[in-house]
């Protein structure tokens, strides 16, 4: 009896610390919320959306935090011509990221919801093959770009030319309303 009592002891403690530290990890992502929507409310989607990161984990079901997160957050999707292609995108101002880059490898096509601080993006998506295609994806476009200022979610159909399709010195320009 007494040392089979005392060999469940340690899982027993165990499970307490893993208890409190999840339990103090939510504490602690609860007061995050309210930084995350002074943050949102000043315009500083980047911020926020590192902030609303950290605390995903301890509240994607509060109610709260998800109404924070989709204020700070866009959701890209990208669909080509042909399928397969590499997606890049690059937030406008990050000066992280140098102009002639590509930007940050999100996926191959079709690439769905991809979750990103909300802001503005140019996205580049190429294929062997192909002239790159260069996009601006952004939450205040006019709704004729398959966009919406009141929706979080940014969707891009890309027809890509083949390489030596285009002429020299030109650029191809999807055809649609602008």
């Amino acid at each position: 009896g007494l040392i089979g009592d005392r060999a469940g002891l340690p899982m027993v403690f165990a499970a307490i610390a893993a208890l409190f530290w999840w339990n103090q990890g939510k504490a602690r992502a609860e007061a995050l919320v309210p930084r995350i929507q002074t943050l949102a409310a000043q315009g500083k989607y980047s911020a926020a959306y590192l902030l609303a990161k950290q605390a995903r984990r301890h509240l994607a079901e509060d109610s709260a935090f998800r109404t924070a997160f989709t204020d700070v957050t866009n959701e890209i999707s990208v669909t080509s011509e042909p399928p397969g292609a590499r997606v890049y995108i690059a937030m406008f101002g990050d000066s992280t990221v140098a102009d002639s880059s590509d930007g940050t490898l999100i996926g191959t096509t079709p690439v769905r919801q991809y979750v990103t601080a909300r802001g503005d993006y140019r996205v580049v998506v190429n294929a062997p093959g192909y002239d790159p295609a260069r996009r601006i994806a952004s939450r205040f476009l006019t709704p004729s770009e398959g966009l919406s200022a009141t929706s979080r979610s940014i969707a891009l159909d890309v027809r890509l030319s083949r390489t030596g399709s285009v002429p020299a010195a030109m650029v191809a320009i999807p055809g649609g309303q602008y």
